[in-house]
């Protein structure tokens, strides 16, 4: 069985408290998690989409609203190939948070950025060109779907320790990029 995933923009709203969609536009026909940025900087949308349908391998692109300019960012910047995905812009505009798949994977369905499972979160620059590990999880352990609050300062993501999945706060020191300096349980 094959499952296709298609990103679709919804145009338009009615003024009341009944939103209506008016129309939707498929702006590709690839793509699974997806973070939008609106800023002054740009208004790219950040998503994960399979690269290798063998391995069933995930990277993280960026677009234009329309679907255009479509760029692959986790290529050359040292992220572990695997399963990558579940994308978080950072206030900046310049940064997004994503879960990269670790060693310690056996690269199964839980290992996939849905369930975290060996999952670390690493800081990457929207332009692939430099990455950081900011959170390494040990082996069977996760970290999943992080966000950042509004001035970047801190992002929370659940982790799973011990069969649970506490929300976890992370304090975070500037400068460069963005990096964890204390764990808030």
């Amino acid at each position: 069985m094959v499952i296709s995933t298609v990103a679709c923009l919804l145009i338009g709203w009615q003024s009341s408290t009944d939103y209506k969609v008016i129309s939707t536009t498929c702006i590709t026909k690839k793509g699974g998690r997806l973070a939008w940025y609106h800023g002054d900087k740009h208004e790219l949308i950040a998503f994960d989409a399979t690269t290798n349908p063998a391995t069933k391998a995930t990277s993280v692109f960026t677009m234009q609203p329309d679907g255009s300019e479509k760029k692959g960012i986790t290529n050359n910047s040292g992220i572990p190939k695997g399963f990558v995905g579940q994308p978080a812009w950072h206030p900046d505009g310049e940064h997004l948070v994503i879960q990269v798949e670790n060693e310690n994977s056996q690269h199964t369905r839980y290992n996939h950025v849905s369930w975290g499972i060996n999952n670390d979160l690493w800081i990457i620059r929207r332009d692939d060109t430099t990455a950081e590990c900011i959170y390494k999880t040990k082996s069977n352990h996760a970290a999943l779907h992080p966000h950042f609050n509004a001035d970047g300062t801190n992002t929370a993501f659940f982790r799973l320790l011990a069969a649970q999945w506490p929300l976890t706060q992370a304090g975070l020191m500037p400068p460069g990029l963005p990096r964890i300096q204390k764990l808030i349980l």
